[in-house]
Parts: structure tokens; C-alpha cells; sequence
């Protein structure tokens, strides 16, 4: 975890991208269920502009991590993600790691924080299955959170006010 790595600034300006195009979440097979998922997110893939700034802005903290704390092979991103999280949304138990045909796979997933903790209550982002980092601090604007694709987690869902977060994927050849 990085405490306020991402100035505030900075935060309120790729919050304010949210707003330009977005849909709602879907789940691990691309189809819409709110009961597992309820936010509004705008994607960012592979080669969009948007996705070689936000890289530009992260791709030295991904590294650090990798090489301390993971030693994962990385070929690079995958793919950015605003989210929004409204009141009563949420985003239940799951891995960011998808099985599929191809040669690559995620293996790092991030999380920026992007809202002012006072904005909202509720919308806490948890690991089901490790240890969890500090809550306050997790809910500084501007901290950022780089874990393994494959570890469960959930955002809980938003009592009142509204979440921002960006957050990514960096994959690389396959586990097995």
C-alpha cells in the first residue's frame, strides 16, 4: 500500500473523466447482475489514451511492488477502470484473475482511491482471504493498493454519498 502517492490533484482530475463515458459494472462473464455487482464504471483498454496516461502515472509504482513484494513476470497493462460506486452499490466477493484461451492473464490488480473519504460512508474495499491494510487509510484520497489478481475481495456497498476509484490490471504469461 502507498499512503497518498497520488497527489490530490491529480485524483480530482481523473475523477472528473468518470463523467465523460461510462456504463454500468458487469461480472466475470460480461453480463449485468446486480447481485453481485452494482456500479457504473468507464474502461480503458490497451492502448486508449487514457490508459497510457493513467500507466505513465502508475507503471513505476507497479513496478517497485512487482519486484519486492511479487516477482511476477509482467508484460504490461491489461487494462484501467473508473469506477463509481453510488449509494447501495457495492461489488460482492471476487478475483480480477479471468481463466481464458489466451497466453496472457492478469497478475497484478491496483486501486486508486479517488474520492475524499468525506464523501461517502460505507464502500470499504476488504480482502476476504488476507490480511487487510489499515480501512483509514485505504480511504486516504490519492492511496494506492497493488495485490495479486487472484486474492478474493469486495468493495461493501455505500451507505450514503458516492466512491471514485481507478483501478487496473497488469498481466503476463500464464501462472501454469
Amino acid at each position: 500500500m502507498h499512503p497518498s502517492a497520488i497527489p490530490e490533484e491529480t485524483c480530482k482530475r481523473i475523477k472528473k473523466i468518470f463523467d465523460q463515458n461510462n456504463h454500468p459494472g458487469l461480472v466475470d462473464d460480461a453480463s449485468l447482475n446486480k447481485n453481485i455487482r452494482d456500479s457504473n464504471v468507464s474502461g480503458f483498454g490497451f492502448g486508449h489514451p487514457q490508459n497510457k496516461e493513467f500507466d505513465s502515472l502508475l507503471l513505476d509504482f507497479v513496478t517497485i511492488a512487482n519486484r519486492e513484494c511479487f516477482g511476477f513476470h509482467l508484460n504490461g497493462v491489461n487494462e484501467y477502470q473508473l469506477t463509481q460506486y453510488n449509494k447501495l452499490g457495492f461489488y460482492g466477493s471476487h478475483i480480477d484473475l479471468r481463466v481464458t484461451d489466451s497466453y496472457s492473464e492478469r497478475k497484478l490488480s491496483l486501486t486508486l482511491q479517488l474520492s475524499d473519504p468525506k464523501d461517502y460512508e460505507g464502500g470499504d474495499f476488504v480482502f476476504n482471504t488476507a490480511d487487510n491494510p489499515p480501512a483509514e487509510k485505504l480511504r486516504e484520497i490519492g492511496t494506492l493498493l497493488i495485490f495479486p489478481a487472484f486474492l478474493l475481495h469486495e468493495v461493501t456497498e455505500v451507505t450514503s454519498g458516492s466512491r471514485y476509484s481507478l483501478v487496473g490490471w497488469y498481466e503476463g504469461n500464464k501462472f501454469i
